[in-house]
């Protein structure tokens, strides 16, 4: 046993310890089954918002099929069990966000091992935003995805922005009843149940990211300065710096959401953080990021007038202005149904 595959059975241990049930669940199950594969463990609750409501959407559409949740240890560790006990009626399904490109490779190369893996099933990729580098590794990592795509004769890929459905339709070679699909991504699917409204306090909750996509270095410092009187700055995440445990996962996700819910405005580059606003009913500003997927995604709801995109940093000043003018608004999960719908019945085109 490598130190390799050791970690990945603790790390499963420890995101579910009832791990074995699930096992026993694949190997009897007798009626069609979603698998959704990449349940997150770590501490990004915008990943685990995607997982919450892609179950939801199996629910809402497909009352007819089983549908269970892979943590990604577990397909780490599962391979063999997976590869014999999932039939050929089953649906195999690659849960929704950034996983597509070279930034987080690792997800890549996991979404390749899953279209090899089932070669006869209906695949889905939930919405993602693909996102390559204009390099050499950026260019190798997209045509070895773009190879092992094109074998596939049963794959439907879903994205949540125009760039990325540009870059598949130019780039990608589908086969088949292969085919791609322009989707919002899948926490607008609104089948969570949303807490009780909450007393709005002025706050200005503050959401930048310091890792390999953010754009807006120094932005805080420069956001802290024109913060109104009488309202405070609170520097707020949507990646909590713990591991989630599977059982953890809605309580997590609720107690962020309030943080959202209570305040007056959002400003991020968090493409999470600003759909947490959205949906509890809070303004925001938002910046982009460096796959483009903040202002990509922020296209789905736009017209609801909660959301004001700025290019720059040194906009927020007049941005605020407006954006505190706004008043809070009851979310409407049935804004985007129609896309949902016809998402439902592209996968059973392929069935």
């Amino acid at each position: 046993m490598s130190i390799k595959f050791l970690k990945e059975i603790i790390k499963l241990h420890m995101a579910d310890p009832t791990y074995g049930y699930l096992k026993k669940r694949i190997k009897s199950h007798t009626n069609k089954t979603f698998y959704i594969i990449g349940g997150p463990v770590h501490g990004n609750l915008g990943d685990h918002a995607i997982m919450e409501e892609e179950k939801c959407f199996v629910k809402a559409f497909f009352p007819d099929y089983e549908c269970e949740e892979i943590l990604m240890p577990f397909f780490n560790t599962q391979k063999a069990l997976l590869k014999k006990y999932i039939s050929q009626e089953d649906i195999v399904c690659v849960s929704g966000g950034g996983w597509m490109g070279d930034l987080w490779v690792h997800n890549e190369i996991t979404i390749r091992e899953i279209i090899n893996m089932f070669p006869n099933n209906r695949v889905i990729i939930f919405p993602q935003t693909l996102y390559y580098s204009d390099t050499l590794e950026g260019n190798k990592v997209l045509s070895d995805s773009v190879r092992i795509i094109a074998k596939h004769n049963n794959l439907l890929i879903c994205a949540r922005d125009k760039k990325s459905i540009d870059l598949i339709e130019k780039k990608f070679r589908l086969n088949g009843n292969s085919s791609f699909f322009y989707c919002p991504d899948m926490v607008l699917f609104g089948g969570m149940d949303k807490p009780n409204a909450r007393n709005v306090e002025k706050i200005i909750n503050v959401c930048i990211r310091d890792d390999c996509e953010g754009l807006n270095k120094g932005a805080k410092q420069i956001i802290k300065k024109c913060i109104p009187n009488g309202y405070s700055m609170c520097e707020i995440d949507t990646v909590v710096p713990y591991r989630v445990k599977l059982g953890d996962r809605i309580d997590e996700i609720y107690k962020s959401w309030d943080s959202f819910a209570k305040a007056s405005l959002t400003i991020t580059d968090r493409l999470h953080a600003m759909l947490f606003s959205y949906i509890n009913g809070t303004p925001c500003i938002a910046l982009d990021n460096k796959t483009g997927k903040v202002f990509g995604v922020a296209k789905w709801i736009e017209d609801t007038g909660m959301i004001e995109c700025i290019t720059s940093v040194n906009e927020v000043p007049e941005a605020l202005d407006e954006a505190l003018k706004k008043t809070h608004s009851d979310y409407n999960p049935n804004l985007l149904r129609k896309e949902y719908q016809e998402l439902a019945k592209l996968i059973r085109k392929g069935i």
